[in-house]
């Protein structure tokens, strides 16, 4: 059985070892503290009708719809410690992009 310190060392280095920035195999999302709050900036490229999700902190933040290539700036509260955000942008010509991106 693993350890929790070696999940979370694991799930640490998956995720972008604390980068602020990440790449998918689509899209591209960074992160930015503005005051209180952090801006996440997700942008894809492709063309395509895209559903999209953030998640931030493990709930859903916000979902929407896009058309053709975007890009979407989300605000949320910037918590104590390390923020964790994911996109996912799954397409209509079956595509799915899924970025992670966590807080310094």
């Amino acid at each position: 059985m693993i350890g929790r310190r070696a999940l979370l060392l694991g799930l640490v280095l998956l995720a972008g070892c604390g980068s602020d920035a990440a790449s998918g195999d689509c899209g591209t999302l960074s992160l930015a503290h503005r005051g209180a709050e952090i801006e996440a900036t997700f942008v894809v490229k492709q063309d395509d009708r895209w559903r999209i999700v953030f998640v931030h902190e493990g709930h859903v933040a916000w979902r929407g719809y896009q058309h053709g290539a975007f890009t979407v700036r989300r605000r949320f509260k910037d918590y104590r410690g390390p923020d964790h955000v994911m996109v996912r942008a799954t397409g209509s010509r079956g595509a799915v992009c899924t970025v992670t991106s966590i807080t310094n």
